[in-house]
């Protein structure tokens, strides 16, 4: 910086806000030169003192500002056009009362959580990459260039759902199908026990299965949810399992669908099942898989049963059912099915987001 006055001499020194300046440099009696040292946002007063004590001041003469943001990422970075889906940004520099703009299109509900992570909510806009912007409430902003892409989007549909009840002990629960290259596969699998557990799916078309969740609902019952996304065509689907037991499995083919979101498990008792998580992103479903002991048949209570059954394991039985809900706008989403007889239960769920 450079100061500009009348009296300086040789050993002068400069303040700004009270912080003393580095670097400084008497050109002669009318300039010298300065550098700021850090300082809070704000006006402040700029002082110069000559070694003899005698001082001048320049009332609000310099104004510090806080460091222009910076925008390093944005979580997920990818979602449907129609807008509606949650987004977390970091980077650095965020303040209270910033602004999110993608392609130019403002962000709602955004929520500054620290200088360096702020969420928002996407807005529509048409289909491609975009730049990520952070706007401070003074003016700077930063941006992650084509950071972000706007998706076609569709609407998601369910093609088919089939399952297989193991009436005998295997290693393996196989459930022929006819799947359609591209769309996604959701697997649920049923155990009366909570010894067993599924080590792998796979299907005809080589397509890869990802663990989605898992719970036990204590000795009782446990529940598996494998998926798989863009799928090879195949011919049957299967569950390669730990231990040669009896199982119940349930397959369903999704389409239109752009991303997996949310995850959710819960267990309990009852006749009552019921699992819910809040969508983050406009026409986003849910479905569930539940499984419990005692259960012989199932019916619909919330959302779409899809597909349910049951198999004989000693003097009980072991039920397991799939079903699906949808909500328009992010919100809570509630899968419920109602059973024949109470008895201990295990539920995942899964958000599929357009």
């Amino acid at each position: 910086m450079t100061v500009t006055g009348t009296g300086f001499a040789a050993g002068a020194t400069v303040s700004l806000g009270g912080t003393a300046a580095t670097n400084v440099t008497v050109v002669s009696s009318t300039s010298l030169t300065a550098t700021t040292a850090a300082h809070a946002a704000g006006a402040v007063d700029v002082v110069v003192t000559n070694s003899d004590g005698q001082s001048g001041t320049l009332t609000g003469g310099y104004t510090y500002t806080n460091p222009a943001p910076t925008v390093s990422a944005i979580s997920p970075s990818s979602g449907t056009s129609s807008g509606g889906t949650a987004v977390t940004v970091t980077g650095t520099g965020f303040a209270a009362g910033a602004t999110v703009s993608l392609g130019g299109t403002a962000a709602t509900n955004v929520t500054v959580v620290s200088s360096t992570s702020l969420t928002a909510t996407t807005a529509a806009h048409a289909a491609g990459a975009v730049d990520v912007v952070v706007t401070n409430s003074d003016g700077q902003s930063g941006t992650l260039t084509g950071g972000y892409t706007y998706t076609t989007g569709g609407i998601i549909g369910i093609s088919f759902v089939q399952a297989f009840g193991n009436g005998t002990n295997a290693s393996t629960n196989t459930v022929p199908i006819n799947t359609i290259a591209g769309h996604d596969i959701i697997v649920v699998v049923a155990f009366a026990s909570t010894t067993p557990a599924v080590t792998s799916v796979t299907d005809t078309g080589g397509s890869t299965y990802t663990l989605i969740g898992a719970i036990n609902n204590g000795t009782s019952a446990r529940v598996e949810m494998w998926a798989a996304q863009g799928v090879a065509a195949s011919t049957s689907v299967t569950a390669n399992l730990s231990a040669s037991v009896k199982s119940r499995m349930e397959v369903a083919e999704y389409s239109g669908v752009g991303t997996l979101g949310l995850t959710a498990t819960k267990t309990g008792s009852g006749t009552s099942l019921n699992i819910s998580l809040t969508t983050q992103s406009n026409s986003a479903w849910v479905v569930s898989g539940f499984g419990e002991k005692n259960a012989a048949s199932f019916s619909p209570s919330v959302g779409n049963l899809r597909d349910s059954g049951s198999f004989t394991l000693s003097t009980t039985t072991v039920g397991a059912a799939l079903n699906d809900n949808t909500a328009l706008l992010p919100s809570p989403v509630n899968n419920t099915v109602m059973m024949n007889s109470s008895g201990p239960w295990a539920a995942v769920a899964l958000e599929l987001r357009p």
